[in-house]
Formats: C-alpha cells, sequence, structure tokens
C-alpha cells in the first residue's frame, strides 16, 4: 500500500484492513517509496480475502490522499543474482 497519510500508523493499517478478514500482521516503514509518502504492508491469512481487500481498498480516499494499493512481489531470482545466492 502507498500514499498513507502522515496521520497514520501501524495500528490504523491493521484496523483498516481487518474488516475484510484476519490480518497477521502490519508494518509501515521509516523510510519513503519513491514519491515521498509513506507505504506499508498488511499480510493475510488467506490469499483470496487478501485479494478483495485489495480490490476494495485500493482507491480508497484517506484524509484527502487516494490509498494505492496492490499485492506484494518479491523476486527472488534477482535477488539471487544481485546478492550471490546460491540454490
Amino acid at each position: 500500500m502507498d500514499n498513507i497519510p502522515d496521520s497514520k500508523n501501524q495500528s490504523w493499517l491493521k484496523i483498516l484492513f481487518s474488516s475484510y478478514r484476519i490480518v497477521k500482521d502490519s508494518v509501515i516503514p521509516a523510510k519513503r517509496s519513491n514519491r515521498g509518502s509513506k507505504f506499508g504492508f498488511v499480510r493475510f491469512d488467506c490469499s483470496v480475502l487478501a485479494g478483495v481487500a485489495i480490490s476494495r481498498a485500493n482507491g480508497l480516499e484517506v484524509e484527502g490522499f487516494y490509498l494505492f494499493v496492490k499485492k506484494a512481489s518479491f523476486d527472488l531470482e534477482n535477488k539471487r543474482k544481485t546478492s550471490g545466492a546460491m540454490d
């Protein structure tokens, strides 16, 4: 999730997404996105319900900010190439 208002924290993030299903955890890192906005991550128990939450929360207006919500991806292959990790 990107474009989180500065006034919001991890507790707010967890509460926001708890309405869609059980949230395992949530985090808002101290650093900012490339666009200079706050961003965060939410982990769900169920991938199907996570998809529902993503589609419903994407574009949601919060304090004049429109949230950008998508499924996080991790490019493990690229990470291995750049870190020298072996299989």
